[in-house]
């Protein structure tokens, strides 16, 4: 079995595996990354942050109700990670707020990959250096391009070159949400490496600086 192959399957299982044995609850916390992230609402977009504590966005529709929107920005962007927007705040048994940014289907590779050894370097899996490379991550993933977005003209600060997005939690892809890592460590940080294995020379699995989830549409539409 070739490697792309071999991580298309494990992507695969990631996903059909996340609504069994994703724990929010045990999840670690990465909080405030959210916020570090919002920009201005682009023209024509619902930010779903401000109605419905979920970060992202998505295009108006009038014909929607302010409820349906709400539902759609849960169906199409939300992972499950807790809201960091105090309008939206939940809180436990114990009336006490819970943080933002916990739980999430991002957390889920990560723990894969710390119990079974295997890395799947996602950032890496979607990179796309031209339109055409975008066209072609069609033809390779069977993935379908968010038309918010472009490829990026060059790598960013880490070495990675996702695409440039409207919305700065878009992967690039539909069903692939980006957030910041909060175990990421830039002094740690080797590119090469992790694009070649995944861990560094004391075997040790890298951490990348974005961690990508999937939201409830892409595990539940065929």
């Amino acid at each position: 079995m070739g490697k792309l192959n071999k991580i298309l399957l494990i992507v695969a299982g990631l996903s059909a595996l996340a609504p069994f044995v994703l724990n929010c609850s045990s999840a670690k916390d990465d909080s405030g990354s959210d916020a570090a992230n919002v920009t201005a609402t682009p023209a024509g977009m619902v930010n779903c942050d401000e109605i419905a504590g979920i970060p992202g966005f998505l295009p108006k529709d009038d014909k929607l109700s302010d409820l349906e929107n709400v539902g759609r920005c849960a169906w199409v962007l939300s992972t499950g990670r807790t809201t960091e927007n105090p309008k939206f705040a939940l809180k436990d048994a114990s009336g006490n707020p819970i943080p933002g940014g916990l739980g999430g289907t991002e957390h889920l590779s990560s723990d894969v990959e710390r119990k079974s050894g295997s890395v799947v370097p996602l950032p890496e899996v979607l990179r796309a250096e031209s339109e055409d490379a975008r066209v072609a991550r069609w033809e390779r993933l069977g993935t379908m391009n968010d038309p918010g977005c472009k490829a990026a003209a060059a790598p960013d600060k880490y070495g990675l070159q996702m695409d440039d997005c409207q919305d700065p939690f878009s992967a690039g892809i539909i069903g692939f949400r980006k957030f910041p890592n909060k175990d990421f460590d830039a002094q740690k940080w080797d590119v090469e490496q992790y694009k070649k294995t995944g861990k560094d020379k004391d075997g040790k699995i890298i951490q990348a600086p974005y961690l990508l989830g999937v939201p409830c549409g892409f595990l539940h539409t065929p």
